[in-house]
Formats: C-alpha cells, structure tokens, sequence
C-alpha cells in the first residue's frame, strides 16, 4: 500500500510539472500586434510630477480668474470714480462762482459775512471729496495693472507648466513598453509585478512572425573538432520528455565564429517540424521552450562498430620481411 501511494504521489507530481510546463508555454506563445503594449513599468515618479503639474496647473488658472475678475472690478470702479470726479468738478466750479459773487456782496453790504463763509466752507469740502476721489482713483488704477500684470505672469506660469505637463506625460507612456512588430513573445523578463527593471534590462524579447523558429544551443569547446554545418541534430524538449514524445529532428545551420567567455560556441538548429506526437496527439512547440541537443557527427554500421578494433589493431602494428 505504502509503494501504490508513493507511486501515485510521483505521478502527480510528474503531471503537475508537465501541466506548468504547458501553461508557461501557452504564455510564451501570445500573439502580439505591433503597437500593442507588452507590459508597463512602475512610473511612480513619472505619475507624481503629472498629478503635481496638473495640480499647479489648476492652481494657477484659478488664479488668473480672480487677476481677472478683480482687473474687471477695478476698472469699473475706476470708471465711476472718473464720473464722480467730473461732477465733482463742475460743484467746485459752480461752488466758487457763487463764494466769489458772494464775496463782492458783502462789499457791497448786501451779503452777509455768514454767508459767504458757509459758501466758502462748501468749497473747501468739494476740493476735500476731489483730493479723496483722485486718491481712490490713483490706487484703483495702480491695482488695476497690477492684476493685469499678475494675470500675465500667471498665463506665462500656465504655458510653462503645461509644457512641462507634456513632457512629463511623454515620459510617463514611456514606460510602457509596446511591440515594435508582430510576433510571438518569447521571453519576458517577469510576470510578476515588484520586480525592478535596470537601465540595459532587456524587458522583453519577441519574434516576427515572418521568421522561422530556431533553436539557441551551445556547444563545448572539446566537441568542436567534428562539428559543421548541415549536420543531424536530435533535440530533446524538457517540458516533453523524449521517452514518451521522442525526439525533435533539426539540422544545423550556423556556428559563431567566436566563442563565449567560457569557451562554448553558440549555435542555431533550424527543426524539421514544430511538433511532437504525444498520446494526446501532436503538441506543438513554441519559443522559450528549454531543451539539450545531440549533434550526429558521424553513421556507423554494427559491423563497423564490430570490426574497428580490429582496424586500430593493424594500423598500430607493421609485418616486416
């Protein structure tokens, strides 16, 4: 009983690798237009400067409305005091007409001294209300321009910010990374959001759709004495395992003519077919796929296999006369 639980557990298991190993590879299989964004990176700072731009922004049309309105009320009080001073003006010129004649009658003796000061009085008083008006009037029109000029500055501030709203925002949809063509996502740098992106960071990598599927394999230095174009290659899928979906047959195309830091030589492996037959039926391969390949260097009979000891044996020794 315990070996049929082990066993069963093991299955499990297995079947459980094999159904991750599908769901990653139906992700990596996404079809993307071109234009269609891929994923989007955390714009934290971005979308702080846009929300503080447009804040100032409002701010400061707010307060163009109130230069304006307060510009608009000024000069209608500026309008009206310039209407008071005018009937001021023709009182005081009246007002002293009367206070001069007044003062030739009581020359005369036909006036009284009463009189004439209380007319002299109303004079004074109209010059009193003229001062007061041409001092209401003279701040009124200096706080006038000033409004003017304040509302300037401030559509000035609003031209620069948005400017740099603009800007802002351009940076902003930056960080939102699109396909440059259409094709197949093969590999993505995380599906899982919190990860930090680093400048150099390749975020994404996608296929063309018009280009053929190939295989990135690499090969040891000490195994490159036989290797060369058009050879054989027998590849082995690690979401499928060979003894139940055998082997993927390829032939290879290109060799690097560099080898990498640890000596290894990257190499491409054009497949003979994009599937593998599984008891489900065919299962189609797709990029991102991990795999190991097997190069055919060389095809050799049973008798060969047979008689090459043989053959080392007479190339070693000589019969001599």
């Amino acid at each position: 009983m315990h070996d049929c639980t082990t066993l069963a557990e093991e299955l499990q298991r297995l079947r459980s690798q094999h159904e991750a190993a599908r769901l990653k590879l139906e992700i990596k299989r996404l079809q993307h237009a071109a234009g269609q964004p891929l994923l989007e990176i955390d714009s934290f700072r971005e979308a702080a400067d846009t929300a503080s731009d447009r804040h100032e922004i409002e701010e400061a049309r707010a307060e163009s409305i109130r230069f304006s309105e307060g510009a608009t009320m000024l000069a209608a009080a500026s309008a009206k005091l310039i209407q008071e001073l005018a009937n001021e003006d023709e009182v005081l010129r009246l007002t002293s007409q009367q206070a001069r004649e007044l003062r030739m009658g009581l020359d005369g003796g036909g006036v009284s001294l009463f009189e004439v000061q209380a007319k002299e009085r109303e004079v004074a008083e109209t010059k009193a209300r003229i001062a007061q008006l041409q001092s209401d009037l003279s701040r009124s029109q200096a706080e006038a321009q000033q409004n003017r000029r304040l509302q300037v500055e401030t559509a000035q501030k609003i031209a620069a910010l948005e400017v740099r709203l603009r800007r802002d925002v351009e940076e902003k949809q930056k960080t939102v990374l699109t396909a440059p063509v259409a094709g197949v996502v093969a590999t993505i740098s995380s599906l899982r959001p919190g990860r930090y992106l680093a400048a150099n960071d390749v975020a994404a990598t996608i296929l063309p759709g018009d280009v053929p599927l190939m295989a990135e394999i690499w090969i040891p230095n000490t195994s490159m004495r036989r290797v060369k174009t058009l050879l054989p290659v027998r590849m082995k899928m690690k979401a499928y395992p060979y003894q139940q979906f055998g082997m993927l047959p390829g032939t290879l195309v290109s060799v690097d003519p560099d080898a990498s830091e640890n000596g290894a030589y990257r190499a491409w492996v054009e497949p003979a077919r994009l599937t593998l037959e599984g008891a489900h039926g065919p299962e189609r391969m797709g990029p991102g796929l991990a795999l190991t390949a097997e190069l055919v260097v060389d095809r050799r009979s049973v008798l060969d296999v047979i008689l090459d000891p043989v053959r080392r044996l007479r190339r070693g020794y000589s019969i001599s006369d």
